[in-house]
């Protein structure tokens, strides 16, 4: 019996066990953890709070109720984890369900298109 990709249970039980060696993995996690994880947490943090305080300042320029700022800031929080993983249409498509579902949810509709046109990067919202 083949077990996929033409390879034996146990040649695959080999190659899984080689591959993911409690050493092997501790090892390579280490190597990058201060060049590549750190920084791109620390990245990742920064551009976080910063879109937070943008959300923030639209809401006090808006006179948003107090009471309502957590759904228009999750909203903010929300587009800023799309872009780290999403471009281009992909990126366009996501915001505009995520600004749906919080209109939906209690988000003023002008105050989420403000959201959503001060985090998107100019030119990629159409």
């Amino acid at each position: 019996m083949s077990y996929g990709a033409g390879y034996s249970l146990s040649e695959q039980i080999s190659k899984y066990t080689l591959k993911y060696d409690a050493d092997n993995v501790k090892a390579v996690l280490t190597a990058i953890h201060d060049t590549i994880m750190v920084p791109r947490y620390q990245g990742a943090v920064v551009a976080t709070r910063a879109n937070i305080d943008r959300v923030k300042a639209i809401l006090a320029e808006k006179g948003v109720p107090i009471g309502n700022y957590g759904v228009c800031i999750s909203l903010g929080e929300v587009i800023t984890k799309l872009l780290f993983s999403h471009t281009g249409a992909s990126l366009i498509s996501a915001v505009n369900g995520v600004k749906q579902r919080f209109v939906a949810l209690g988000c003023p509709s002008d105050v989420a298109d403000a959201v959503v046109s001060a985090l998107i990067p100019a030119g990629t919202y159409y």
